[in-house]
């Protein structure tokens, strides 16, 4: 079985257990307006970052605002 690249990256010099990642809440926030992310959007963000990111870290930061 081969794992997902995002879900086994290691958090601050630790695996981030599948089980913690799919038992934490996952964040939803819908883009109202703005230029970089098109409007309607739907962000997801959990336990390791925000889902599809470019900065594919998978380390549990998720930096957005302006």
């Amino acid at each position: 079985m081969v794992g997902n690249p995002i879900l086994d990256l290691p958090i601050g010099g630790a695996m981030v257990p599948k089980e913690e990642i799919k038992r934490a809440a996952m964040l939803r926030i819908e883009v109202m307006e703005g230029f970089a992310v098109p409007k309607n959007t739907m962000l997801q963000i959990n336990a390791c970052g925000l889902i599809n990111s470019k900065r594919n870290k998978g380390d549990g930061c998720t930096i957005i605002g302006s």
